[in-house]
């Protein structure tokens, strides 16, 4: 008998330094890539997006709003594209991912997957 396993509640946070909708997508794109290839069943997601916000302040509306259903115990996990996204100093850091374990919420950083160019003898 096979166990019922939930599908995981994840946050994908997507942000931009500067307003840049195709940044946007882009990372959405390699974080919903890299979950459709590591997780089973797919998991519930909700989308958070910060465009044009620096990440060194706190004053970010859907990190904020991100952070909020966490702490609310709304998420399992935070999908994002590297963690200069989340924050740009090396103490907030820390102190998010402090954040994050109190929480028990599990941080997924994704990447885009390296590609081999070979090139074939006719």
């Amino acid at each position: 008998m096979s166990a019922i396993r939930e599908p995981l509640r994840v946050a994908v946070y997507c942000h931009t330094f500067s307003e840049d909708r195709d940044e946007v997508g882009f990372q959405r794109k390699v974080i919903m890539r890299t979950l459709e290839r590591c997780t089973d069943p797919f998991p519930i997601i909700t989308l958070y997006t910060d465009d044009g916000f620096c990440p060194d302040t706190q004053v970010r509306p859907d990190f904020q709003r991100m952070l909020l259903d966490a702490a609310n115990g709304y998420l399992d996990c935070i999908a994002f594209c590297g963690w200069d996204h989340l924050s740009g100093v090396e103490k907030s850091r820390q102190m998010l991912s402090r954040f994050l374990k109190k929480h028990e919420v599990l941080p997924l950083e994704c990447r885009v997957l390296e590609a081999v160019l070979v090139r074939l003898a006719a």
